[in-house]
């Protein structure tokens, strides 16, 4: 919770007054010469009373975060400082150059974020966007964008592709992922000329700045897979594979991850452009839903809401040592998981077999505990000839 001197105070910069400040700024910019001068006298001084001021003279969380929040509130507050104040930008330019060296810090040298592909769109394109309008204020001279890590990033976002419209939605990913045109046009243009066949399908936006590139960087992108893949990205501990009949995605990793869900060995699977067995995604976000002691009460985030097993009763518990250790080998996957639960339990080893037209998942245990098995699909199942039946898939 925030101190109470911050709660509705006018200079208090979070994440959303942040991107209203760049949105401002930039909304002035390209209608310079069509507002009315009341209007644009009264933009720059709410600009500069909230956000040019109070950066100056305060220092803020967001500063010491190595997440998203790094790259959305100080990528737009640098940008903000590039359109409105240059004086005060240079002044406190260390600072937003720490913000945006502490984002890249979030990403591993895989271009691999552990807060899912939604966030790394969200945090990677105010990234962009401010070391894109810093180039050009240099002419050239500063050049942050064409990177390895961000290279390596663009390939990451093609990879977690599973259909047309999903993206392996672990952590706060959810279950349908729009890429904005812009985002993956400037990735192409100007990162990655490599990058595959891609899905960017949104061109109206909410976010005013991402609106302005939609129209200005637009161009048809090209829908659909350039080759059915399996990619292991072993250190994070995340696999998707795809053919031309589903597409399946399995994470390791431990239980306190950004945006971390209570979902070591889980996994969803796709067919037909839908989530036959589920990950739910992002849950609605509020005070007491993102506090890490209130997981399980949140089934978005709990293992109660993903497709792993409950043990003696319990579910997966928050916290680093609770983790799982993945290894693949041809078309078999392996989630060694027991280290996840804190019950009394020696071995959990969950194995798939990817075959063509299936997938057998085989899970090992101790002969000891009580296990149920948990399978979230948002389709009811239906019994058809002795077998379950979602979205005419069968798990027998």
């Amino acid at each position: 919770p925030l101190p109470a001197d911050r709660l509705n105070s006018p200079g208090h910069i979070d994440l959303f007054a942040a991107e209203t400040g760049l949105f401002m700024a930039e909304i002035k910019y390209a209608l310079f010469d069509r507002l009315s001068p009341i209007v644009a006298e009264r933009i720059t001084n709410e600009i500069d009373r909230r956000i040019v001021q109070s950066f100056k003279n305060n220092h803020f969380v967001f500063e010491d975060y190595k997440s998203n929040w790094a790259a959305v509130c100080g990528g737009s507050v640098g940008a903000t400082l590039l359109y409105e104040n240059l004086d005060i930008y240079m002044e406190v330019k260390p600072r937003i150059e720490k913000c945006m060296s502490n984002y890249l810090e979030s990403i591993d040298d895989e271009g691999v974020t552990s807060e899912g592909s939604a966030y790394l769109q969200y945090g990677l394109s105010y990234y962009l966007i401010y070391n894109d309008l810093l180039k050009k204020e240099t002419f050239g001279r500063i050049d942050n964008i064409k990177i390895n890590k961000l290279i390596k990033s663009a390939q990451f976002l093609s990879d977690m592709n599973m259909s047309s419209d999903i993206s392996y939605p672990y952590a706060d990913g959810g279950g349908k992922q729009t890429y904005e045109v812009w985002f993956i046009n400037y990735l192409k243009n100007n990162v990655y000329p490599e990058l595959p066949a891609f899905y960017g399908n949104k061109v109206f936006s909410e976010k005013v700045s991402w609106a302005i590139r939609n129209f200005l960087m637009y161009e048809p992108v090209t829908k659909g897979l350039t080759e059915n893949k399996t990619t292991f990205y072993e250190k994070f501990g995340v696999v998707v594979s795809r053919n031309d009949t589903y597409a399946i995605g399995v994470k390791a990793g431990h239980n306190q991850e950004e945006h971390n869900h209570n979902d070591v060995g889980s996994f969803c699977v796709v067919a037909k452009n839908k989530q036959v067995l589920c990950d739910l995604g992002q849950p609605l976000y509020t005070m007491e839903s993102l506090k890490p002691e209130n997981t399980d009460k949140v089934i978005e985030r709990s293992s109660f809401g993903h497709n792993v097993p409950i043990i003696d009763g319990m579910p997966q518990r928050y916290g680093r040592e609770y983790y799982g250790k993945m290894s693949m080998d041809a078309n078999t996957v392996r989630v060694d998981f027991a280290k996840a639960y804190s019950t009394d339990i020696n071995k959990l080893l969950r194995t798939f077999e990817l075959n063509e037209n299936e997938i057998l998942l085989i899970d090992e245990f101790d002969e000891n505990v009580k296990w149920q098995e948990r399978f979230v699909t948002e389709t009811e199942p239906k019994v058809v000839n002795g077998n379950i039946n979602i979205d005419n898939i069968a798990i027998l």
